[in-house]
């Protein structure tokens, strides 16, 4: 949960932000790291902070004034997930590039279509999903011409390219393309 006040005279916010267990992976330092972040309670599973930032070092505001608002804000342990609309894929190419040109991290973590897919709209596949391991083989397949029709390498080929078993292959493979395919469908 992520909640912030009205800018003051000097164009200051106060931010507060809870988050569940350890996800916060400094908070037993934040008091302490020169960050501005505090710590307003402590509970067992939940520890809620806050610090102070000025109004145009936001993310969320430059969303926002780009006439997009926030459907949702979450912390996770890797930062913000943000999630807003947009009307096509080109407002959304440019927003990211002019956050990226001002805010170290931005990456788009998945898009989604709210009508039915045409057969000519892209589809975005979030690769982060994998471990390295998986992108690995997936990709070792992949130039290998496992999938090619017909196959240039078969299961036992690429196995032995990565020197694995024939079954952790499968199992990398498989584990791969689930996630991949989730984005798809």
């Amino acid at each position: 949960m992520i909640s912030w006040s009205l800018p003051d005279e000097d164009e200051n916010i106060v931010e507060e932000f809870t988050v569940s267990g350890r996800q916060f992976p400094d908070a037993e330092n934040a008091e302490t790291d020169g960050s501005g972040v505090e710590t307003v309670f402590e509970g067992k599973n939940q520890t809620r902070f806050r610090f102070e930032r000025s109004h145009g070092n936001c993310i969320c505001n430059r969303i926002e004034e780009a006439g997009y608002p926030i459907e949702t804000i979450r912390v996770e342990h890797r930062g913000l997930s943000i999630s807003f609309f947009v009307s096509s894929l080109e407002d959304l190419n440019e927003l990211v590039t002019d956050l990226r040109d001002s805010f170290d991290g931005i990456r788009l973590q998945s898009l989604q279509q709210t009508d039915d897919l045409e057969e000519d709209v892209p589809i975005w596949i979030d690769r982060s999903k994998l471990t390295p391991r998986q992108e690995e083989v997936l990709r070792t397949a992949f130039e290998m011409g496992y999938f090619d029709y017909p196959k240039r390498a078969n299961a036992g080929d690429v196995a032995e390219e990565l020197n694995i078993g024939l079954s952790t292959f499968s199992e990398h493979l498989s584990a791969a393309q689930s996630k991949l395919l989730e984005d798809v469908f």
